[in-house]
């Protein structure tokens, strides 16, 4: 039989060993399971945000998506840009003297360098037709040379921008990285 001495010492041994597997065993397991909890709820919110994304994206009308790749196309497309400003000259009675291309792949840009001649009220309504065309432009410099009197022609140098999307996700460039957004 166990002597007096050690029958209350063994209850209260018991009880710091119980305390010490708690620290030392249980409490370590524990917070692993609440962050384990934790990071589970973060992916579930993240699952929950991407369901929603992609039920919205899945509304979108074809015909609306064909139209923004109009607007801001996925590549450069300079033979389609060419056309796009050979039909804008012929519709405002101007003729498309020269062009040339400068491309920024990294930055979504086709620099057009341009010259037009016409009158002056043709070379105002190719600037409006510029400005009202489908695929986003902009104009950033113009210089107009004139002729004589304001019947005659004029010819007008422009250097206009094209942006297209960027497909990288790592673009250093003033363009629009799909990625990240509009």
């Amino acid at each position: 039989m166990i002597s007096l001495p050690y029958k209350r010492i063994i209850p209260w041994l018991s009880l710091v060993l119980a305390i010490a597997l708690l620290f030392f065993l249980v409490l370590p397991e524990y917070d692993g399971w609440r962050l384990k909890v934790g990071e589970l709820s973060l992916a579930e919110l993240d699952l929950s945000n991407k369901k929603e994304s992609l039920l919205i994206l899945s509304s979108v009308d074809e015909s609306k998506i064909r139209r923004l790749e109009r607007v801001i196309p996925k590549t450069p497309e300079e033979p389609e840009l060419l056309v796009q400003m050979e039909e804008l000259a012929t519709e405002s009675a101007v003729a498309l003297s020269s062009i040339s291309f400068q491309t920024d792949e990294s930055g979504g840009r086709v620099v057009l360098n341009e010259t037009v001649t016409g009158t002056y009220e043709n070379l105002k309504r190719y600037l409006k037709n510029l400005e009202n065309n489908l695929r986003l432009l902009d104009v950033e410099t113009i210089s107009l040379s004139s002729g004589g009197d304001s019947g005659s022609f004029q010819s007008l140098n422009l250097s206009v921008v094209a942006y297209f999307l960027v497909g990288g996700g790592d673009s250093s460039g003033d363009g629009i990285d799909i990625n990240k957004g509009f």
